[in-house]
């Protein structure tokens, strides 16, 4: 669903950043699907019936962390012309770049992967090593940080707005006020309450519904 969006906004509004973010984001999505997939059935269901299971885990890894952070915070910046408010914001996006780079560079290293398996199955690129644990934790905090400013910098664009632009960032601060319960919710009752596990998927669907309702305009 997530692709088709994409799809629907590169073909209506191909000049606009947003529908490359969404869209980018829906492929590279699918691309980590596949991964985890392919890993589980090369690795756990029917191990050695698959080669490179071991890379297709590696990258089921870490490939999540930059697929959250970089779509988000480029969602709140640029809504909903595709620009920054001022020159100023520059940092913002630097620093959650640089810190999902250090964070996913950590994550990578971890010493297991962990894809349901009756034993963890052991990572052969970890590296338990005092500088990747202080990598990860610099690059949280700046993923951490530079996300809380983005969501700053869209609350102040959405009090400076009227009009047009006002009813764009509406639908997407609605579409995001319903995910995060959405996925703080399924995220606390994985696995204890049947059927948990689509609450995080609607709430990662939200948020791209509402800014493709922005994006085109539609009878806002």
């Amino acid at each position: 669903v997530l692709a088709l969006i994409g799809l629907l906004l590169t073909t209506r509004r191909p000049e606009h950043p947003i529908s490359w973010v969404v869209a980018i984001t829906g492929v590279w999505g699918a691309i980590g699907g596949l991964a985890y997939a392919y890993a589980v059935e090369a690795l756990v269901a029917d191990p050695g019936s698959l080669p490179g299971g071991l890379v297709a885990a590696w990258f089921d890894n870490w490939w999540w962390l930059p697929g959250l952070a970089l779509p988000l915070s480029a969602l709140l910046l640029l809504m909903p012309d595709g620009h920054l408010t001022s020159r100023r914001w520059w940092p913002v996006p630097a620093a959650v770049a640089a810190g999902t780079v250090l964070a996913s560079v950590t994550v990578a290293a971890s010493p297991t992967f962990e894809l349901g398996a009756a034993e963890p199955i052991e990572n052969p690129l970890a590296l338990d090593i005092p500088a990747v644990i202080a990598a990860g934790v610099v690059g949280a905090i700046l993923v951490i940080g530079g996300l809380g400013a983005s969501l700053v910098a869209f609350v102040m664009r959405y009090r400076r707005s009227d009009g047009d632009e006002r009813q764009q960032l509406r639908w997407v601060g609605v579409s995001l006020g319903l995910a995060v319960p959405l996925f703080v919710v399924g995220s606390l009752v994985w696995g204890v309450v049947p059927g948990a596990e689509l609450l995080p998927a609607l709430a990662f669907l939200a948020v791209p519904t509402g800014i493709a309702v922005a994006v085109l305009k539609y009878r806002l």
